[in-house]
């Protein structure tokens, strides 16, 4: 269901957009708000690195792959995607440099439907499980009862404590 191995979503997502959702991450599980001028290279989060070894390669790849779904089924959370936002979402996508497998990648995944307990299943650690959080809540405007709905449950399936959920909603300028 989430598998990727043509990295269509690392590429899509961009590694800038990795590294913003790796250090997030860490922050919002350590509780600190720094940066990681501090910190050991070695310490850092997969993202915020380069990947030390063709396994990190392959994990940063599904990472990416999993993040692009989670943004992928936030943005059907209200349950309407259509041809004009299939349209825009690809425009922006060849504006980040993606190419035509990559967006192609994500229009097939917008027109599937969303599945929010195969993507909590899919979430490895609590790492990931921040990244898939912040992901989705940027994806959505959550402005609508719908989507918080979708916010909120995503949140309780990852088992992520409400101080994290609040540090991810600070963090990204967003009630």
């Amino acid at each position: 269901v989430l598998g990727n191995p043509g990295g269509a979503a690392k590429g899509a997502l961009g590694a800038g957009a990795m590294a913003l959702l790796a250090m997030l991450a860490k922050n919002a599980l350590s509780g600190k708000d720094v940066g990681p001028s501090r910190q050991a290279l070695t310490d850092l989060p997969l993202g915020l690195r380069e990947p030390a070894s063709p396994i990190e390669e392959k994990e940063l790849h599904a990472r990416a792959d999993l993040v692009m779904v989670a943004r992928i089924n936030a943005a059907k959370a209200d349950g309407v995607i259509d041809q004009n936002e299939l349209g825009r979402i690809a425009g922006r996508l060849e504006e980040t440099g993606a190419d035509r497998d990559q967006v192609a990648y994500v229009q097939a995944e917008l027109r599937k439907p969303g599945n929010l307990l195969d993507l909590i299943k899919a979430v490895p650690n609590q790492e990931a499980a921040v990244q898939v959080y912040a992901a989705s809540l940027l994806a959505t405007e959550a402005d609508t009862p719908v989507e918080r709905d979708y916010l909120n449950r995503l949140a309780q399936g990852l088992d992520l404590p409400q101080q994290t959920v609040a540090y991810v909603h600070r963090s990204l300028g967003v009630a």
